[in-house]
């Protein structure tokens, strides 16, 4: 059994890493029944067009809460701070979020965000951070909801882990890496169809490279799972 690295690097992406995110992937689906609510999200096709109609502004930040907080973060755990007092106030903040996020085309990759796209992202993450009872955590979550291509979630012990604060100026730091490391994956998988070989066999919807990267930390640094090499 050998160490992984704590953290993921642009300039150190090989091969091996790739494998290692599929490894983590696999973890994350299997071993974990709650992570499957991220998927079940995305592709359920009721809450999928209440996520439209959030970014296009044709529903209330009260209806796409709504649907977050019971597709996504009650499934989490994450829904206990998302208080009626807070409510209306998280409400406005999604609203506000998602003005900046249908700017950033919604098939954007990460690896292919401009610095004004991701920009952009980073305003939405810092409309809600700045709401009562969200936080840089949650924050993420609803980001990567709205755009799963192009946002990565973190967590306290990811943004720990690369030494970024849990601030929007952390976040801006940490998607600027993780574009770099996009970027480096890429490069590595030497024209693989990257997605499909990340995506393990038990899982219905194959994620973009964004949300792979977030599985990775989750199971290799919030979780701490090691990886085996044979």
């Amino acid at each position: 059994m050998n160490a992984i690295p704590p953290v993921l690097r642009p300039h150190d992406v090989t091969r091996r890493t790739i494998d290692d995110m599929r490894d983590a992937s696999l973890t994350y689906c299997r071993d974990y029944s709650y992570t499957s609510a991220f998927d079940e999200l995305i592709t359920n096709a009721t809450s999928a067009k209440t996520l439209a109609q959030l970014l296009c502004g044709e529903c209330s930040g009260k209806v796409g809460l709504s649907c977050l907080r019971q597709g996504l973060l009650g499934k989490w755990g994450s829904a206990r701070s998302l208080t009626t007092a807070n409510s209306p106030t998280i409400a406005r903040g999604l609203e506000k979020a998602a003005n900046f996020l249908k700017r950033v085309p919604c098939a954007t990759r990460i690896d292919v965000l401009t610095n004004d796209q991701l920009e952009l992202i980073v305003a939405g993450f810092e409309a809600l951070d700045a709401c009562k009872g969200i936080g840089a955590t949650i924050a993420s979550k609803m980001i990567a909801a709205q755009r799963p291509v192009s946002a990565v979630m973190w967590d306290t012990p990811i943004a720990a882990a690369y030494g970024f604060a849990h601030s929007p100026a952390g976040y801006r730091r940490f998607l600027q890496y993780m574009k770099e490391v996009a970027i480096g994956l890429r490069a590595a998988s030497n024209s693989l169809d990257l997605e499909a070989y990340l995506k393990p066999q038990m899982r219905h919807w194959q994620a973009p490279l964004a949300k792979v990267i977030d599985e990775w930390h989750w199971v290799r640094i919030t979780r701490k799972h090691y990886y085996n090499v044979a």
